[in-house]
């Protein structure tokens, strides 16, 4: 039997893009340290610079904070995808973002599909749903939701 949970509020500052605006695509970061998750929502297409514009924008607003000692960044990816190991767009987006940050970057890839499985698509996603099913965005562009 499938549980139906009523749609919550939706989080401060939250927007997604509605169906009436275009096609929500989300990215999430999950901080396995704090516990945490991190979802970037764009309204064009899942490409390596979103996944790496996505990073960008969770390292500055968490964890550069978070880890203000850091001097590298661990990743682990899906092999498929905008941020596969064989994707050279990523590969460049990620050596951009390292230069600026002054960070070392590695990356970590599991077998295609796989992060369908971690917790920010198990939890937070689903839960990022519920809570802006008719909110639609009033612009586009780039939306972030950290919990």
């Amino acid at each position: 039997m499938v549980e139906r949970r009523r749609p919550v509020p939706a989080a401060p500052g939250v927007a997604v893009p509605s169906l009436q605006v275009g096609k929500a695509v989300p990215y999430g970061i999950y901080d396995q340290g704090a516990n945490e998750g991190f979802v970037v929502v764009g309204d064009d297409e899942d490409t390596a610079q979103f996944a790496v514009s996505s990073i960008t924008r969770w390292w500055g607003q968490v964890g550069r904070v978070a880890y203000p000692e850091a001097t590298r960044l661990l990743i682990t990816a899906d092999a498929g995808g905008s941020n596969g190991y064989r994707t050279r767009l990523w590969k460049i987006e990620l050596a951009k973002l390292a230069k600026e940050a002054g960070i070392e970057i590695t990356v970590c890839h599991f077998p295609p599909g796989t992060s369908k499985w971690n917790k920010v698509v198990l939890g937070y996603l689903d839960e990022l749903a519920w809570t802006t099913i008719g909110h639609p965005s009033g612009g586009g562009g780039l939306d972030s939701w950290h919990h």
